[in-house]
């Protein structure tokens, strides 16, 4: 079977940069290493480096560069990009640019989220509504257009009300976080980890005021806070808070980690904490499941289906520092012996195989015409619904 890979894809495959190129590089080895999948993909690197043809292990990748901004989507996206995205092949298979989907008759589309409601909930300021404006007229509308669709969570599939034929398959994570965890390595429940982008969204400097009470009730938790952005204004504030309010002993700031130094994290602290003020399907909290950690994560889009009926998993509503604090000062008590190894079960369906039955299973339905088994573990056919 020929599938084109359409979407976001990192020049090199150990380095993604975001989720969903993170996503469809896992998805791509996944494929790979299942076999019965002839794969080509056209990527977009970002706005550097050239347009070039490569062959990697997972099959010839095509690099598109497109420029960000309305003036490179106008140029770029629909202008070179689409006319190397329309390759024959059996499956069209577009990551997250629902404006190339509804340009591709009959393509697959995987919906990562809803564009226009991320930026309201992301943006500042009076441009805010504005930018939704834009991505609903440069996603929104095209993905009402789309007809065959893959959601990584069934929030995100409530949203697609006009499809005709949705697949819940959720994003597949690096069998690094997979691999090393049997038994789950010993780990020090007073110390928790804060993973991802500084930025205002992630609502770090709300986990920073409420970890002053977990702090000065246990006198030796820790909390590591590690993600991109960590040069940018937002950091640099979360810097000067914790310092303010005693916490400079308490607190640690890292950079950006590889996928490799993200494990080693999960593999050293007892709980993830998320406190984000909207998210979609975090991986961040599928990797932390299969390292076998707890999660402290905001009641927001696919969260708490993620983490429904795990042990050692608890939600807060955003902005609720008192909650964070209660729920924090808790794990620091330490784990039930068995509910790691829960939560690494809870995690199978994220791993790249898992995901990648399901996705050659969805290939296989489309190119035949008829409907395919499906993995139980790793979709749900029809409309999505809550597990």
């Amino acid at each position: 079977m020929r599938v084109l890979m359409v979407g976001p894809f990192p020049r090199d495959m150990a380095s993604p940069t975001g989720g969903v190129e993170s996503a469809t590089v896992n998805l791509v080895a996944g494929l790979a290493a299942l076999g019965g999948v002839d794969l080509e993909i056209v990527g977009n690197p970002g706005s550097g480096g050239p347009a070039e043809s490569v062959d990697l292990p997972v099959g010839r990748v095509r690099y598109v560069p497109c420029a960000g901004g309305w003036a490179g989507w106008r140029r770029d996206l629909h202008g070179p990009f689409l006319r190397a995205a329309r390759r024959e092949a059996d499956v069209v298979h577009v990551q997250g640019y629902a404006s190339i989907a509804a340009r591709l008759p009959g393509s697959l589309l995987t919906v990562h989220g809803i564009a226009e409601r991320d930026t309201l909930l992301t943006r500042r300021g009076p441009g805010r509504v504005p930018r939704a404006a834009v991505a609903y007229a440069l996603e929104g509308l095209p993905r009402r257009k789309a007809r065959r669709v893959i959601a990584i969570s069934a929030q995100v599939a409530r949203r697609l009300p006009r499809a005709e034929r949705v697949w819940q398959i959720p994003n597949a994570i690096d069998p690094v976080f997979f691999t090393g965890v049997e038994p789950a390595p010993p780990a020090d429940p007073t110390s928790f980890l804060v993973l991802g982008r500084m930025t205002p969204l992630k609502d770090v400097a709300g986990v920073i005021r409420a970890f002053r009470a977990v702090a000065a009730a246990t006198g030796s938790a820790h909390l590591v806070i590690a993600g991109s952005g960590m040069d940018g204004e937002y950091a640099a504030y979360c810097r000067r808070l914790a310092e303010k309010i005693g916490l400079r002993r308490s607190v640690t700031f890292l950079g950006q980690q590889s996928v490799k130094d993200t494990a080693q994290l999960l593999r050293e602290v007892g709980t993830l904490v998320l406190f984000s003020r909207q998210e979609n399907a975090p991986m961040v909290v599928a990797e932390a499941l299969a390292s076998g950690r707890g999660v402290v994560a905001t009641k927001v889009g696919g969260v708490p289906e993620m983490l429904r009926g795990l042990p050692g998993c608890h939600l807060v509503a955003p902005r609720d520092g008192d909650a964070l604090a209660s729920r924090l000062l808790r794990r620091c008590a330490g784990d039930d012996p068995h509910a790691a190894v829960a939560r690494r079960r809870g995690a199978h369906r994220y791993r790249p195989d898992a995901v990648a039955r399901a996705t050659r299973a969805a290939y296989a339905e489309l190119a035949g015409g008829g409907p395919a088994e499906h993995d139980a573990t790793a979709a749900s056919g029809g409309r999505g619904t809550d597990e």
